[in-house]
């Protein structure tokens, strides 16, 4: 996932077959569904930390995105 901190975008690549990626805030509030091996655009956000959240067939974990200075 990159960059990040990340601005208005986001690239996620994860190596598996059609993975589910959630973005949540840290309340814990679903913001968005985002795309494996795409450019992201993120919605307009404020500042701060948010999880992206990984489903896999295997597994599923989570992995922190900060967003700064998005538009």
């Amino acid at each position: 996932m990159y960059p990040n901190p990340a601005g208005s975008y986001v690239y996620i690549h994860v190596d598996q077959f059609d993975p589910k990626l959630e973005l949540y805030n840290l309340v814990g509030m679903k913001i968005t569904d985002l795309k494996n091996n795409e450019i992201n655009p993120l919605p307009r956000l404020p500042e701060g930390q948010y999880v992206v959240k990984i489903i896999t067939t295997e597994t599923s974990f989570f992995q922190k995105l900060i967003i700064q200075g998005s538009y």
